[in-house]
Order: C-alpha cells, then sequence, then structure tokens
C-alpha cells in the first residue's frame, strides 16, 4: 500500500518547531494499492484548510503544486524487488519513507488565541489519480472513502510544552532544560 506522508516545521517566534519525536510519522487515515499509486496520472496535492473567523465557512490554500511521484514510485519498486529474503522488511507490517521533494516549505505561522487546545489549522494532503484533488476537499467523506484516493490529515494545534506535557515519563522529564 501507498500514501502520502509528511515531515514538515512550523516557524515560530522563537525560531521554528519539528517533531522529531518518536511515532512522530503521521499515518494516513486511507491509503492505496501500489498499482494505483505506480499509474500515470496518480499525483500527491496537499492543501491547508483552517476556518475563516467570521463564520464556519473552511477555506483551502495549496501547500505545495501537484507533486508527480513517478520517481519516487520507481524507487519503491526497486527498493521492493531488491530486498534481501532473509531481511527483517521482508515481513510484516513497515513504513518506509521515499522524499517527493529535498526541501523544507515552512507551514503558515499560527495565530494563537487563548485557548491552549485550539486547532490552528489542518494539512491535507491527498493521493490521487483525479485531476483536481481540491474538488475531492468538497466530496462527502463516504465517497471519498470509496475511492482509490489515499488521505492523509494532519492537525496543527497549540500544546504544551513537552517538559510540561502530562504524556511525557518521568524518566525523560530531566532531559528538558529550563
Amino acid at each position: 500500500y501507498a500514501s502520502p506522508g509528511l515531515d514538515v516545521r512550523v516557524p515560530h517566534n522563537d525560531g521554528s518547531w519539528r517533531n522529531y519525536g518518536m511515532n512522530s510519522q503521521p499515518i494516513a487515515r486511507q491509503w492505496t494499492s501500489l498499482e494505483i499509486a505506480m499509474e500515470q496520472m496518480f499525483h500527491i496535492e496537499s492543501f491547508i484548510l483552517h476556518k475563516e473567523s467570521t463564520a464556519d465557512d473552511i477555506k483551502h490554500t495549496t501547500l505545495f503544486d501537484s507533486m508527480d511521484i513517478k520517481n519516487s514510485m520507481q524507487k519503491v519498486a526497486t527498493f521492493i524487488g531488491e530486498i534481501d529474503p532473509l531481511s527483517p522488511l521482508n515481513s510484516g507490517f513497515h513504513i518506509v519513507s521515499f522524499p517527493l521533494i529535498d526541501r523544507f516549505s515552512d507551514l503558515p505561522c499560527p495565530e494563537l488565541t487563548e485557548d491552549e487546545n485550539e486547532e490552528i489549522y489542518k494539512i491535507v494532503m491527498l493521493g490521487t489519480s483525479e485531476p483536481f484533488g481540491s474538488k475531492l476537499l468538497d466530496m462527502d467523506e463516504d465517497i471519498l472513502t470509496m475511492s482509490s484516493t489515499s488521505a492523509l490529515e494532519v492537525v496543527v494545534a497549540r500544546t504544551v510544552k513537552g517538559k510540561d506535557s502530562e504524556y511525557l515519563p518521568e524518566p525523560y522529564k530531566p532531559l528538558y532544560i529550563g
């Protein structure tokens, strides 16, 4: 199976933030088969969705131009074809990343409010053979699920500092400075 992945940084007043943590690879909610991902028309489109401040309307802007993935899919085919039968990658479930671009693109700087749990915006990446991925954003969720489109959604939200997280195990707390 194949799905879009995402490795981004968020600019901030104090520099930029990037999630280097364990288990930080976002997993798409919908995947597609390798056969479909290798089709001539298959490409990745990515968007930033954010609520309009005056209404419940959701506006989307393009994060990256449509990305042709033929070269990356060729690397996937070569990688799969050359796996040693004794390799641990030969069985089980593994995530292997093949970058489509070799540079970072900064995400929009979040406009923070007093609400610490507020969703700032959402990143949506679609792997699809449809010519206009932006039209898929307006489709009913059930129709999108039946399509051969792969969908990754990442919510960008404000959270507490890592050292203050209720989910950080005690042994790791001394590793944080300050």
